[in-house]
């Protein structure tokens, strides 16, 4: 029996279809989002996806995918001989943790291109793994600015368990101060874009496996400040791109409280002094963080700074509260 060109045209295109379906994956995004998919390229960081019903191709961040799905493409990339090369990269590669990035290990990442810190160095920011590391497995990250010109050792401050969180220590720029109080970090937009926002990629590029459910950013004084001045002057995006935690201690960037964006149905601890001058702007920075779930602690007795008690206070949040609510457990 003899096929037409037209129907052998049609079993062709049923048996490529079949062919696409079955290395078609569903991916799914940090947002939830799933399209159904087959991997074309992953490079830098980045994974092409050719999308099953049209084919149409798009190229996207790993780290904007679920945990399963970069797993996934570790394992897809480790399998391609001719990428081996991607695989050992330190800049983390695609989906694989960078070599510096091992259960246990301290270091410090060199940001050349960037302007110096505010204490005249070449920037860089400090990593603590946590011993119980998994490349495997998801780990929640911690993120410390520190008052005054700030600094880049990692540290948990006191908030968070050091054997389960990733720690960081994230500085603050040369030059980008507040014109008028010069001491005071600003220039907020220019913080964010020309600083931490190349800072926080490479960051989550060498470390793919980083939990989105549970990335803090803490600060105390020009910390908060600046966490509350990227949160309400950054033109999109900012720091909710990579965190959905946020701790304030004695610090709220005056005017930019007033507009916070922290993202709907994030989290936000602020705390500040009876005594201090930063208590007001620190409460109006809580009270303007519409759509995110806040809880306040006033420390009694005390002026600028972020005592034991306040510290005491922001761990059993993140504990009793957060992680439940993030992680699913009553805490670590």
């Amino acid at each position: 029996m003899k096929l037409s060109i037209k129907t052998l045209a049609a079993l062709f295109m049923c048996v490529w279809s079949l062919s696409v379906s079955a290395q078609a994956r569903a991916f799914k995004s940090v947002k939830g989002k799933v399209v159904k998919a087959e991997i074309k390229a992953v490079a830098g960081g980045k994974v092409t996806l050719a999308r099953s019903s049209d084919q149409r191709e798009f190229t996207i961040p790993v780290i904007s995918l679920s945990q399963e799905d970069q797993v996934f493409i570790k394992q897809w990339l480790a399998e391609k001989k001719d990428e081996s090369a991607d695989v050992k990269s330190t800049s983390g590669g695609a989906g694989v943790p960078a070599e510096e990035v091992k259960a246990g290990a301290k270091f410090k990442i060199d940001f050349p291109d960037l302007v110096e810190d505010r204490h005249g160095k070449p920037t860089q920011v400090g990593v603590s793994i946590p011993h119980s590391y998994d490349a495997s497995k998801p780990v929640p990250l911690f993120i410390w600015m520190g008052g005054s010109n700030g600094g880049n050792n990692a540290t948990t401050a006191g908030l968070v368990d050091g054997a389960r969180f990733v720690t960081v220590g994230l500085p603050f720029p040369m030059g980008m101060n507040n014109p008028d109080q010069d001491n005071m970090v600003g220039n907020y937009k220019k913080v964010w874009r020309k600083y931490h926002q190349p800072i926080l990629t490479k960051l989550f590029e060498m470390i793919p496996n980083i939990d989105r459910r549970l990335c803090v950013l803490a600060g105390f004084s020009n910390g908060a400040h600046c966490i509350v001045g990227v949160l309400g002057e950054a033109p999109k995006g900012g720091y909710p791109e990579f965190f959905n935690c946020f701790i304030i201690a004695e610090g709220g960037a005056g005017f930019s409280a007033r507009r916070i964006k922290g993202g709907k149905g994030n989290y936000l601890f602020a705390t500040w002094g009876e005594q201090s001058v930063a208590a007001g702007q620190t409460q109006d920075a809580a009270k303007g963080a519409r759509g995110m779930k806040v809880e306040t602690f006033e420390m009694k007795d005390t002026g600028h700074t972020f005592n034991a008690a306040g510290k005491a206070k922001a761990k059993e949040w993140l504990d009793k509260a957060v992680i439940p609510a993030t992680l699913g457990e009553s805490a670590f």
